[in-house]
């Protein structure tokens, strides 16, 4: 198992390679916690990356989201090809007809026609995906479903 200075040494070195200006990193293996912080969280103030330092998760968790969503086709209880509707029944956007022809497959490709940055300031909670899906109603479908590729954190919200 690496130490944590094994593993400090070893994300100093990335974040230089990479130009990252502060990061972390933790693994976990049979009981035991590793941990490693190296440069700034804010690099307006140089404040160092601490333990405790909160990072926005940002895009990292689209590739868990995706993950799991392709564990579940692969497991039968998920289908690319199924409208959104047909897992999330009350899923609808301002306009009814873009939002029923979205499928999951475009949820993960990005190929929606929701919009790619809205970020609503909710609270944290176990019911957050549940409350950002109530935001929709009022949220265009700026696209044509399937037609086109553009970023969505909304599309991957849903998916999730």
């Amino acid at each position: 198992m690496m130490t944590s200075q094994e593993l400090t040494r070893r994300l100093a070195d990335l974040a230089g390679e990479f130009s990252v200006a502060g990061a972390s990193a933790a693994l976990w293996h049979k009981g035991t916690l590793v941990t490693a912080t190296t440069g700034t969280a804010n690099t307006a103030t140089g404040a160092p990356v601490l333990p405790n330092t909160l990072f926005a998760a940002g895009s990292v968790t689209k590739v868990f989201t995706a993950t799991l969503a392709m564990t579940l086709v692969d497991q039968g209880l998920l289908e690319l090809d199924a409208p959104v509707r047909e897992y999330l029944p009350d899923f609808q956007a301002a306009n009814s007809e873009r939002s029923a022809a979205i499928t999951v497959r475009m949820l993960l490709n990005h190929s929606s026609g929701l919009p790619g940055d809205y970020m609503p300031d909710l609270a944290p909670g176990d019911d957050v995906l549940e409350r950002l899906m109530r935001e929709f109603t009022a949220l265009p479908v700026t696209g044509t479903p399937g037609e086109r590729w553009s970023y969505s954190n909304m599309g991957m919200g849903t998916l999730g």
